[in-house]
C-alpha cells in the first residue's frame, strides 16, 4: 500500500512539473521608436491669394487676385506654427487681376486710389491659435488693425481665410467712389446700387516639408 502510495505521488510530481510555467522572470521586449525630426520651409511658388467683393443686394461675388505677394520670414524651422507666425508680407495693389483690365484699373484708381499711402498692402501673421483661429495684422489706408480668421494646417498645407470689415480701416470713402464709379453696374434685380463694405480674403500655401 505505501508503494502504490509512493508511486502515485512521484507520477504527481512529474505531471505538476511538466505543466507549470518557469519561475524565472521574461525578458522585456523593448522596441525602438525611430523618430523623425521635421524641418519646414516656405515656399512662394506654392503660395495663392484670393480676394472676394460682394455687389447688388443679393450679394453677389466677384473675385480676384494679386500677381506678386512678397513674403518675409524664417528660412527653416522644425515648427511650422512658428514659421508661418513668423511670415509678413506686402502686396502692390498695382498687381491686382480679376481677369478684366478695365475693372482692374477702376478698383486701383477709385477705390485703392483714395485711400491714404495703399499703393502697397502690408501685414504679418500674429497668431495661430490651437482652436483654429488666427489672427493676422492688416494695413490699409495707412490703418494697422487685427484682423480674426480661421486657419487648417495639414502636413504642410496650409489655409487662412477671413472676412475684412473695409469700415474697420475707415475705408469706406473707396468703397463709395468706387460704386459711384461703376453706379450701373452695381445694380440688382431690386434697382439698387449696392458695393458691400466687407471683403473675404484667403491665403493658400504648401510648406516644403524635409524630414530626416
Amino acid at each position: 500500500m505505501n508503494k502504490i502510495n509512493w508511486l502515485v505521488l512521484g507520477a504527481a510530481a512529474v505531471i505538476l512539473s511538466s505543466c507549470g510555467g518557469s519561475t524565472e522572470p521574461e525578458e522585456e521586449k523593448v522596441e525602438e521608436k525611430v523618430i523623425k525630426e521635421c524641418y519646414y520651409t516656405y515656399n512662394p511658388a506654392n503660395s495663392k491669394m484670393t480676394w472676394t467683393a460682394y455687389k447688388f443686394t443679393e450679394k453677389t461675388p466677384v473675385s480676384g487676385t494679386f500677381n506678386e505677394v512678397n513674403i518675409e520670414g524664417a528660412e527653416v524651422l522644425n515648427d511650422p506654427i512658428a514659421l508661418l507666425e513668423g511670415l509678413s508680407f506686402s502686396i502692390p495693389i498695382a498687381t491686382i487681376n480679376t481677369q478684366n483690365p478695365e475693372r482692374d484699373e477702376k478698383i486701383k484708381n477709385s477705390f485703392f486710389g483714395v485711400l491714404e499711402n495703399t499703393s502697397v498692402l502690408t501685414g504679418k501673421v500674429q497668431s495661430l491659435k490651437d482652436d483654429g483661429k488666427a489672427e493676422v495684422v492688416m494695413t490699409i489706408n495707412n490703418r494697422e488693425k487685427v484682423v480674426e480668421g480661421t486657419y487648417t494646417l495639414v502636413e504642410g498645407d496650409f489655409k487662412f481665410m477671413a472676412t475684412v470689415d473695409l469700415a474697420a480701416f475707415e475705408a469706406l470713402n473707396g468703397v463709395e467712389e468706387l460704386n459711384k464709379i461703376c453706379h450701373d453696374l452695381h445694380i440688382g434685380a431690386d434697382g439698387v446700387s449696392k458695393l458691400w463694405e466687407v471683403i473675404d480674403v484667403s491665403f493658400e500655401t504648401k510648406l516644403n516639408m524635409d524630414c530626416n
